[in-house]
């Protein structure tokens, strides 16, 4: 692995990490003000796994090992725009909510 690569992995884990902590924190703020419980817990679960898949990348013992977890982040950050977007079109979120976490979520891809 290269010097470059592992600057991208830092600065991806920390994108990841706010993503994560902002769709546990929405989880939260839904189960409470909305009694939503199913979509935001699918959003926070992927966006959660997204760091933990770039944190496993870090130790891989081989470069396609090292592809497979980063390929495996981008797709969990694809299904958390679904569920970004779900939540929108439910009207649990606003569009500005929407906006703002879709931007967290292209952070991490």
């Amino acid at each position: 692995m290269k010097n470059g690569d592992i600057m991208n992995d830092n600065i991806l884990m920390e994108n990841a990490i706010a993503f994560a902590a902002k769709a546990v924190k929405l989880r939260e703020e839904l189960m409470k003000e909305k009694g939503e419980k199913l979509i935001s817990f699918k959003l926070a679960e992927c966006a959660a796994d997204i760091g933990a898949e770039i944190s496993g990348a870090a130790y891989s013992r081989s470069r396609d090992m090292h592809l497979a977890a980063h390929y495996e982040a981008l797709s969990l950050a694809s299904q958390c725009e679904y569920w970004i977007k779900l939540l929108c079109t439910a009207e649990y979120i606003d569009n500005k909510v929407h906006a703002a976490l879709l931007e967290d979520c292209m952070d991490v891809k």
